[in-house]
């Protein structure tokens, strides 16, 4: 083991002082987002999340991932069951359980340093969470599944601090692998460390064997757990991961290395030569065999990603960047600062005034900057972004039409360009689990595509994206009242399941 802090010059309560102003930065930070960046925007993948919130309040557990997608996960929805007492609006819910995540693994992650004498690498440990990039932090605010891995890298700390015997390097195992399950991202920083370990302890071959059988056995049940429903049934699957390796992706990826890895580098953006020079730097100064490998392992895990069609699916754009699928890179540079044996007292200092002065330029400047460049509709990809004033204002014009007209059903035509926010998102903002909403032909909820083969409301409204669709001749098996110049419909008198009425209906759609 490495000297610790109390070796140092510096007073523990000088060092305290530093450990306090840094994690009130970090967490002021957060409520920064939360508030102006959260609570003010949502885009049309997070009424999702919405749903499986509200959901998982009823104990409906459909699905164990992201809903007609047989990847990603619910686990913000989860986790955010955890401020339903304190707050039924779903868009905060969901917000605060995304910040929480990562805030809650920084956080702990410092208190073991500290706990463990690591005084000094406990303040390099915060500052470096403080010094990266305004996309950086956004990104990690977007409840859309890309911090579910977090809470599964905090026995990192442990096994690089401590000498991990069979049972806490087992313990590890386990947590890591169902990790892997929800979030197969954190393999850039679980495989490193395993490796690591393994070199530097002289783990017998036998041990390695055991521990191997381990993993396998964890991985099976996170499996069964997360991927068994889909195996069963593939015909609920909307969105199949593209998983494939090719030659040809790399050749195309290592073109545009600035632009996949444009938000994960300290300080900087869109300088993927920054990112490589702090793993490097960090690294340089050892000799180790265990440090060798690691950082091999590392920078073979980078190589193989661009071989993975899935990194070809991105933009530049904050709101769906390639950087997603390295948001767990820097965890990996991280540590790496842990690993610094001694740390001069000048340079955990000057690391702090950076934090600092990185700070207040992102809250002036750069938070800013990012969040109006995200907004402009022209570097959108895939996914609309809204103002969450427009989406109350819709969810209560919606809720009054339902409550007017004694309706539970809501139908929302697939062209529609709100179709995401109101099939997702008004019975979760409502409170509203028995309301019945569904977008039709793109509906990703299998158990709401079944339904709607025999359902037959009496009454209904529909959402049209076409503004004459009052004007249309009707069948017999139901009658039609506008309920506005702009698609809204009250259909009563139905004798149609929905998925029939759905069907008529799709042809005179935009």
């Amino acid at each position: 083991m490495w000297n610790r802090t109390s070796s140092y010059d510096l007073p523990r309560r000088y060092l305290l002082g530093i450990g306090i102003i840094l994690l009130s930065v970090y967490t002021l930070t957060h409520f920064w987002v939360l508030n102006h960046f959260n609570f003010i925007y949502s885009d049309s993948d997070q009424p999702y999340m919405w749903a499986a919130w509200l959901d998982y309040s009823d104990f409906k557990f459909y699905e164990p991932r992201f809903y007609g997608q047989n990847y990603n996960t619910h686990f913000e929805a989860l986790v955010a069951q955890l401020v339903r007492p304190f707050t039924k609006n779903p868009i905060q819910a969901i917000a605060l359980a995304t910040h929480f995540i990562s805030w809650s693994f920084t956080v702990i992650s410092a208190c073991i340093l500290w706990y463990n004498d690591f005084k000094l690498q406990t303040i390099m440990w915060l500052g470096f969470w403080v010094c990266m990039p305004a996309e950086y932090d956004l990104l990690c605010a977007l409840p859309r599944g890309f911090v579910s891995g977090f809470p599964f890298l905090l026995p990192a700390l442990p096994l690089l601090i401590k000498s991990p015997n069979d049972w806490r390097r087992r313990i590890a195992i386990l947590i890591f692998t169902f990790g892997l399950c929800v979030h197969p991202g954190i393999i850039i920083v679980v495989l490193p460390i395993m490796v690591f370990v393994y070199v530097k302890h002289n783990i017998l071959l036998k041990i390695l064997k055991i521990d191997f059988l381990f993993f396998i056995a964890f991985l099976f049940v996170g499996i069964l757990v997360l991927d068994a429903f889909y195996f069963l049934h593939p015909n609920y699957i909307q969105n199949d991961l593209k998983s494939n390796f090719l030659l040809f992706n790399f050749l195309i990826n290592i073109q545009r290395l600035d632009v996949l890895w444009s938000y994960v580098s300290p300080i900087f953006t869109s300088q993927a030569l920054w990112l490589l020079l702090t793993i490097f730097t960090i690294w340089l100064f050892s000799k180790t065999h265990a440090r060798f490998y690691a950082l091999a392992s590392v920078m073979g895990i980078l190589l193989f990603s661009l071989c993975s069609e899935k990194s070809l699916e991105g933009s530049n754009w904050l709101f769906m960047p390639f950087s997603r699928l390295y948001i767990y890179l820097p965890v990996f540079t991280a540590l790496g600062l842990i690993l610094i044996t001694k740390p001069k007292v000048i340079v955990v200092l000057l690391f702090f005034v950076v934090a600092l002065s990185n700070n207040w330029y992102k809250i002036t400047y750069a938070y800013h900057q990012a969040i109006q460049k995200a907004l402009n509709p022209q570097t959108w990809v895939g996914v609309r972004v809204f103002s969450n004033t427009q989406l109350k204002s819709t969810f209560n014009f919606y809720a009054r039409a339902l409550k007017s007209n004694h309706c539970k059903t809501l139908c929302v035509a697939s062209t529609h360009w709100l179709k995401n926010p109101i099939s997702y998102g008004l019975r979760a903002y409502c409170n509203m689990p028995n309301w019945y909403t569904t977008d039709g032909a793109t509906e990703k909820r299998y158990w709401i595509r079944q339904q709607s083969q025999y359902y037959r409301p009496k009454q209904f409204l529909y959402q049209s994206s076409n503004f004459s669709f009052k004007n249309f001749k009707t069948p017999v098996q139901f009658k039609l009242k506008a309920l506005d110049d702009f698609g809204l419909v009250y259909v009563y008198n139905n004798t149609f399941t929905l998925k029939q009425f759905q069907d008529w209906a799709a042809q005179y759609e935009l």
